[in-house]
């Protein structure tokens, strides 16, 4: 979904910059590199504050604790119960057992 918002804006961040002179006077630099920087904001902004639907940001969340308990843990016995078992899956998934 993000590609959407940034396909547009890479665009524009290239016809920016190739409106650029090759040398400019020093006078005209920050007028013209005015375009790509806030072009380049823009897509900052976009990337920051992207909007995912309320059950895909919850899932996210969900994902991030149970990483950070699994991070803290020092054995395998020590996994939270949601992740005692996905390297069996992924395995599985790869066709390894």
């Amino acid at each position: 979904m993000l590609i959407i918002y940034l396909l547009p804006v890479t665009f524009l961040i290239r016809q920016a910059a190739q409106s650029l002179p090759a040398q400019p006077g020093l006078g005209r630099i920050l007028c013209q590199i005015g375009w790509p920087i806030a072009a380049t904001a823009l897509a900052i902004m976009l990337g920051i504050f992207s909007f995912y639907p309320p059950d895909v940001k919850d899932d996210l969340q969900t994902t991030q604790y149970w990483v950070q308990l699994g991070l803290q843990s020092t054995r395998t016995s020590s996994l939270p119960k949601q992740l005692q078992n996905v390297q069996k899956k992924v395995l599985e998934c790869h066709g390894g057992l």
